[in-house]
């Protein structure tokens, strides 16, 4: 077939009227008709060829064959898309080609259709009626590249406002096929920021998207990208205002830019991606994986030291780099790094990277160098001001009643046996222990152990211990306090640290309440723990979390249960050895979804 026909009169937009029941993403280019988004999120794509003998659409790499009709008008109709952007390509008798009709996005290599599908009573990723800042483009020559290249700043929406201000930055990375527009444009970078900062949320920071497509970006980096956003924004120029992340490709990057210089950052974000495990050839000196387990290895506690928050997340057992993510964990896990792991369903996707951004942008810049004396739970926690809540947008519960830590004894956390944790988890530590519904301020009065730590020596991870311990009985008065956390996951070393000054070998309880509409079968209580730990439903176990862990989202799933319509009580413990601890607690259904249609007090 004649291509000048194909690219030429023929590829004409379909001026058909809009369905009643679909809607025009804002994809579309202005008046654009086509492609429409159905109620359940399928796509409905036209292009007129009247000459074309075959024409496929291809989005998400799923190909989907059109149908011609005799005004030469061809229709395919998608299984339901994801919420958010997805790239897609039309074929024409073989010859791939954007489709004219909608906006095109730098990705895949090449100026991709993209077209944004909304999102189901979800407002965390569209515009909003809030304080905006705005995004630079600022264009610098690069020494180490040779070349002109760009950078996009995000800045919040004081910066304009408050001019003797200066701000901590996040140095974020596109992924491989990508440039510096992705995060501007793709991942809408500014509308999930000026959302979560007009919540409370999130600090005001700025954002600089790099362009990482270079030969050696480290350099690129640490050269040319941070002296540019330090001489020319209001910036605070030290590691503890300085974060680095990316996906994919720039996920890598990421990783090997901070571990060789861990004394720069202070938070890092891995998105999607994770060290090869097997590296493709001709690679390996300078992305080589065992270089960077070495360094981790001969240092991990000055790597946990340096690393506020070291956050990966990935698009789910889909995910292109699902694998070489779980082998990269495993190794930190060996070595001892600690992180935070966060998986959302979407595979290799825009949408999954977005919601990376939001989950990570909510960590940021609000630790302090050390456990200070300003650094209270308040950094973490609020009191409730309203009766009842709701589960937040991954249906995590975030209301709990917490008591001050209880004493328990323990050195290591390689005795987390079940037998141990069983006599732990079920020892009578105090009154109507497992029927208490305990309202805010509730005293309970209890007689614990605790070990005598004599001067000079002290508990956590590189406390000197000493050989032979000693122990005393003490009465102690603790204090139940209601809080809704302001992350997912609780931090219950932050509330102990606020509350009790002992914060190592301690038991923590939490409790809060369900309320259920109607009867609701085939339940799963998901959760995820830094420590081990033991829940409860309604007065049954129903999980129990033995070992070490680390905090890994839904990381056990108990058996199904039943929640009754009405009040549901979930009850949870979890031991605190030498390190720090939280936990993460969802419900789902037996599609792995997470339950939303609860009220939590």
């Amino acid at each position: 077939m004649n291509r000048k026909l194909i690219f030429g009169i023929t590829m004409m937009l379909c001026c058909t009227n809009l369905s009643a029941q679909n809607t025009v993403p804002v994809t579309n280019i202005r008046g654009a008709q086509y492609p429409q988004i159905t109620t359940d999120h399928r796509g409905v794509f036209q292009l007129r060829a009247p000459q074309a003998q075959e024409v496929i659409v291809d989005i998400g790499g799923k190909k989907y064959p059109m149908s011609k009709n005799a005004e030469g008008i061809w229709t395919a109709t998608t299984d339901p898309l994801m919420s958010g952007i997805n790239y897609y390509f039309m074929y024409v008798d073989g010859v791939q080609i954007s489709d004219s009709a909608s906006e095109t996005f730098y990705g895949c290599s090449r100026m991709a259709s993209c077209i944004e599908v909304p999102y189901n009573n979800d407002t965390r990723f569209e515009p909003a009626d809030v304080a905006h800042g705005e995004t630079a483009m600022r264009r610098y020559y690069s020494k180490t590249s040779g070349a002109w290249r760009r950078i996009f700043v995000y800045l919040p929406p004081s910066y304009q406002k408050q001019a003797d201000r200066k701000y901590p930055v996040l140095y974020i990375l596109h992924g491989g096929g990508e440039d510096e527009r992705g995060w501007a444009l793709q991942g809408r970078t500014d509308i999930i920021l000026e959302n979560l900062i007009a919540q409370g949320k999130a600090e005001e920071f700025i954002v600089a998207m790099c362009d990482a497509n270079c030969r050696d970006f480290e350099k690129e980096m640490l050269q040319e990208c941070i002296p540019v956003v330090e001489q020319n924004y209001r910036v605070q120029a030290d590691a503890d205002h300085r974060a680095m992340a990316g996906l994919s490709m720039g996920g890598l990057y990421t990783l090997n830019t901070t571990i060789n210089h861990p004394e720069l950052f202070r938070y890092v974000g891995v998105f999607s991606s994770g060290w090869w495990a097997n590296t493709p050839k001709g690679m390996e000196n300078r992305m080589g994986a065992e270089q960077y387990y070495q360094k981790l290895a001969a240092r991990p506690d000055y790597y946990n030291q340096q690393f506020r928050e070291f956050f990966i997340t990935m698009g789910g057992q889909e995910d292109i780099a699902f694998n070489n993510c779980r082998i990269m964990r495993e190794r930190f896990d060996k070595i001892g790094i600690k992180y935070s792991y966060f998986e959302a369903p979407g595979g290799h996707t825009w949408p999954v990277w977005r919601e990376s951004l939001y989950q990570f942008a909510q960590l940021l810049f609000k630790d302090k160098v050390q456990f200070a004396n300003d650094d209270h739970a308040k950094d973490y926690y609020v009191k409730p001001v309203s009766a009842t809540s709701s589960v937040d947008d991954q249906g995590f519960i975030r209301r709990w009643r917490l008591l001050e830590p209880l004493s328990r004894p323990v050195r290591t956390n390689a005795v987390f046996t079940d037998t141990y944790l069983r006599e732990a988890f079920n020892t009578q530590y105090f009154k109507n222990q497992m029927t208490i519904l305990p309202k805010d301020g509730q005293k309970v009065k209890t007689t614990v152990v605790q070990e005598v730590i004599p001067p000079g020596f002290g508990r956590g991870p590189q406390a000197q211990q000493p050989a032979q311990p000693t122990f005393k009985t003490v009465k102690e008065t603790l204090t139940w306090h209601e809080l809704e956390s302001s992350r997912y996951n609780v931090k219950l070393f932050r509330f102990g640290e606020e509350y009790k000054q002992r914060l190592y070998g301690v038991l923590y309880w939490a409790v809060t309440v369900v309320d259920c509409p109607e009867d609701m079968e085939n339940v799963r209580l998901a959760v995820g723990s830094n420590s081990a730990s033991m829940w409860w439903v309604n007065g049954k176990e129903v999980l129990l979390m033995s070992g070490d862990r680390r905090m890994v989202v839904d990381d056990c799933v108990s058996q199904s249960f039943t929640l009754k319509k009405g009040q549901n009580i979930i009850r949870g413990s979890v031991i605190n050895g030498p390190g720090m601890s939280d936990f993460c607690v969802r419900l789902i259904n037996e599609k792995g979804e997470p339950i939303k249609n609860v009220t939590i007090r």
